[in-house]
């Protein structure tokens, strides 16, 4: 091939390269343990109590976000197969930890898990997501907490990159929907865990 020809096709092959754009994909790693375990039993010999999953508390700026976080972990026992019986009490609207425990002990639950949103912002393209929540699982006969741990997780936007003939899309931040399943997983695997 002499030097024209080479010069053509390289004219051409950069023709068709500019202006190319590709949507990059964000890369997740699964999910491991919270970040910070505060109490934890020596056995987890409570697969078969009946439990309920109830919301503590939520933040003014978010309301809903504590329902929704307390759902995320139910539906994560209930596939998880975590417990045997678990039912979701996220709607009940009195959340005072006393009260809490009275009608889990009305409801004949042995284990309540109470949900507490401690930070929650919903990102975007330019702003990151992050929501840090803490669980408390409580033995409803004796008043004792059995697990009791803080999870955190944020999610970063990627900015678009232009490489001259070619555009790496960006995406936005994850929703802190996914974020509140990302938690609701390590608090599961957290109790699935031996100590």
């Amino acid at each position: 091939m002499n030097r024209t020809s080479r010069m053509a096709w390289f004219a051409v092959l950069m023709f068709l390269l500019a202006g190319c754009t590709y949507q990059r994909q964000a890369e997740i790693q699964p999910p491991g343990l919270p970040e910070q375990i505060y109490a934890s039993p020596q056995f987890n010999d409570y697969r078969q109590t009946r439990v309920g999953v109830f919301t503590f508390s939520e933040l003014s700026y978010a309301p809903g976000m504590g329902r929704a976080a307390a759902e995320s972990i139910y539906r994560e026992l209930l596939r998880k197969g975590v417990f045997s019986n678990v039912t979701d009490e996220a709607a009940f609207s009195n959340t005072y930890a006393v009260s809490i425990i009275d009608l889990a002990r009305s409801k004949g639950y042995d284990i309540a898990i109470t949900v507490e949103i401690l930070y929650y912002f919903d990102g975007s393209a330019s702003q990151p997501s992050r929501v840090a929540e803490r669980i408390k699982v409580v033995h409803v006969p004796t008043n004792e907490i059995l697990w009791y741990a803080a999870a955190n997780e944020v999610s970063l936007p990627a900015p678009d990159i232009d490489y001259i003939f070619l555009t790496a899309m960006g995406y936005p931040a994850l929703p802190t929907t996914l974020l509140f399943k990302r938690n609701a997983e390590k608090f599961c695997n957290m109790l699935l865990e031996k100590p």
